[in-house]
């Protein structure tokens, strides 16, 4: 028997053996992972204009909502703006709990903004606040306010 393998074995082609040798396959996973380092840090770039995108969207829409809510408000009665944007418990807006949806036809935003109040943090951490004597949707800017420094630290350097 073991003469008969060893004749197989003698009379193989080597070039009738089929597959991969290790160093291909080695290979194979450098480039790979070559491939896979240059697109991950593209990918990740994409994210945070995608999300400023989103909620510059929503804004767009809830601020077209607080109008169209107004237009209608002046059609029936003397006209107002929405009390509140939505129904919604303070926290994260979730399908229970779906932020701005008084002004949003579609039911509200379920996911990625959260409320305070009047106040909203959207998915890029925009923080804005509905006014509803005049019907404004703003952005909150945080301003930076000076610490006066005493002149003897000053002057003590």
């Amino acid at each position: 028997m073991r003469g008969k393998i060893n004749s197989i074995v003698k009379n193989m082609d080597k070039e009738n053996i089929k597959g991969f040798t290790l160093i291909e396959l080695v290979m194979v996973i450098v480039i790979l992972g070559i491939l896979a380092a240059v697109a991950l840090p593209k990918y990740f770039d994409l994210q945070a204009p995608a999300k400023e995108a989103v909620e510059d969207n929503v804004v767009a829409a809830v601020r077209t909502g607080i109008a169209n809510y107004y237009v209608n408000e002046c059609v029936v009665s003397s006209g107002a703006y929405p009390t509140a944007l939505d129904s919604a418990a303070n926290g994260n807006c979730a399908a229970g709990n779906a932020c701005f949806d008084i002004v949003l036809a579609q039911g509200g935003v379920t996911s990625d903004w959260s409320k305070r109040g009047n106040t909203y943090t959207g998915p890029n951490g925009g923080i804005y606040v509905y006014s509803s004597s005049g019907g404004s949707f703003n952005k909150r800017e945080l301003s930076v306010v000076p610490v006066p420094v005493p002149i003897d630290l000053i002057e003590s350097r």
